[in-house]
């Protein structure tokens, strides 16, 4: 039958392994951009967490500095109103 299309059977043995041969490059192509994009979830995922750690201890170093501000203003000031040190 194949001979009657004109076809021989080593051509069609032949295209049979090279479609294969594209259906497994194809699953690796899409195992490939899969197992790229669990990395690339985990890696944002662990960009934002370090984000935010960075934002809260900013937040706390602030509010810290603020207060060792007030606690010197504080201070220099009690320096300031004693007359006998002036």
């Amino acid at each position: 039958m194949a001979k009657a299309a004109g076809v021989d059977e080593t051509e069609i043995k032949q295209l049979n392994a090279a479609i294969r041969k594209v259906f497994k490059n194809t699953k690796n192509l899409m195992t490939e951009a899969k197992m790229s994009m669990i990395r690339q979830d985990a890696h944002n995922k662990a960009v934002d967490y370090n984000s935010k750690q960075n934002l809260y201890m900013t937040l706390f170093e602030a509010v810290a500095f603020m207060g060792i501000c007030a606690f010197n203003l504080y201070h220099i000031k009690g320096i300031l109103e004693n007359r006998r040190i002036i």
